[in-house]
């Protein structure tokens, strides 16, 4: 059975609509700037995709025992995410040393990354 051209046309600018939505949410009224011969972003669109970034730099970063002493929190700011860690809920860890960074969602850029007091 064939679909109706005109339901075909209606279910694809929905599709459109949608993805145009997400990406002005993302990167304000206009969207993510376009590179020319570049994929167009969002590249870090979602929450999982930025704590797997995160937590390769923090890696890359931190002895592995010290890891294991801080939760890795992710918070949407907009055109970013925020990855931050906090101690975990125990008496002998003291506030801050955690890192934290800037990751964006147009490009997944890292930036303002640093080791918290």
């Amino acid at each position: 059975m064939r679909l109706p051209a005109v339901l075909v046309l209606i279910v694809l600018t929905a599709c459109s609509g949608e993805q145009v939505e997400a990406k002005q949410a993302v990167g304000g009224a206009t969207g993510c700037p376009h590179v020319g011969g570049m994929i167009e972003g969002p590249y870090v669109a979602g929450e999982s995709t930025a704590r797997s970034i995160a937590q390769a730099v923090v890696e890359q970063m931190q002895w592995h025992d010290l890891q294991a002493e801080y939760d890795l929190n992710i918070r949407d700011d907009g055109d970013a995410w925020i990855a931050f860690q906090s101690p975990k809920e125990r008496q002998d860890v003291r506030g801050g040393g955690g890192l934290t960074m800037r990751i964006s969602k147009c490009d997944g850029a890292i930036s303002s990354m640093h080791w918290q007091r």
